[in-house]
């Protein structure tokens, strides 16, 4: 009996052992890597289309291009206050929003779920869990998983990105976490299918790139096909959230520049002087 009761604790002490290992970063240890003062600059893409059968209701295509600027306001423990403004490309203003919300934990309703598609906690990694619900649902179904569902597939040097668009705001090589899924349904009413991927920087947990493409198809009640998709896509461009190399800063930018002038000046006094008419005498 005594060996029987000590294989059983054996076990238990086992399998609380592994399932110890499988727990991704503690919730409660989590914190957020911006400061007020940071801001964040992405080409924004934003596409929608309605794909209807022929001779019924209009097809709609929406193809919008912005500059999404992040403001990060305040940071109060783990809540971030930032505004979110998009600016068209002629200069006037599509959106200005300021939200309040931690990104360390969940955050299932509008407006404060948005944080999650430019924030994560920093310092995760490869295996860690997200705290962001996956929750896509339209007249064929729904797409649903609980918070913490989402996982952190890959943590990566930045400069096997291969994405030039990327690397040069980067700049030194920095760990990055890559995020992808797709998630499906597909039922008697339709399909339906949920993809996204998206790069975060593990240091400020800001996201770098991010791509998201909801799609779905479902039949009439007289056979016909209609057809939605949207799909948000932006790209970091700049950013005052980490040092850039010193070739790149203000001040060394400004030196070249005086260089430049200063060369420029020389160059046109010295030019001038040998085209001077030399006296004979």
């Amino acid at each position: 009996m005594m060996t029987r009761g000590i294989r059983q604790l054996t076990f238990c002490i086992l399998g609380i052992a592994i399932l110890i290992t499988q727990v991704s970063a503690d919730p409660a240890q989590l914190k957020v890597g911006v400061k007020p003062g940071n801001w964040i600059k992405y080409d924004y893409l934003f596409i929608q289309q309605r794909i209807h059968p022929i001779n019924f209701g209009d097809n709609h295509t929406e193809n919008m291009i912005f500059e999404c600027l992040i403001d990060v306001l305040d940071v109060e423990e783990n809540v971030i206050t930032f505004r979110r403004l998009l600016i068209e490309y002629n200069g006037s203003k599509m959106s200005n929003l300021t939200y309040i919300a931690d990104p360390t934990i969940q955050n299932n309703e509008h407006p404060e779920i948005e944080v999650h598609h430019f924030f994560l906690p920093s310092g995760l990694e490869a295996g860690d869990n997200v705290p962001e619900v996956i929750d896509f649902s339209c007249n064929v179904g729904e797409i649903y998983a609980p918070p913490w569902s989402q996982r952190i597939n890959e943590t990566i040097m930045s400069n096997v990105l291969e994405n030039d668009r990327l690397s040069n705001v980067l700049h030194n090589d920095r760990l990055v976490n890559w995020i992808h899924w797709k998630v499906e349904n597909l039922n008697e009413l339709g399909s339906m299918v949920d993809e996204r991927e998206c790069v975060f920087d593990k240091e400020t947990g800001i996201v770098l790139s991010f791509k998201q493409n909801s799609t779905f198809s479902f039949l009439d009640e007289y056979g016909r096909w209609h057809t939605g998709i949207e799909v948000h896509e932006y790209f970091i461009k700049d950013t005052n959230a980490w040092p850039k190399p010193y070739w790149m800063s203000r001040e060394m930018i400004q030196v070249l520049a005086v260089v430049v002038i200063i060369s420029l000046f020389s160059f046109i006094f010295l030019t001038l002087r040998a085209r001077r008419p030399r006296s004979l005498f």
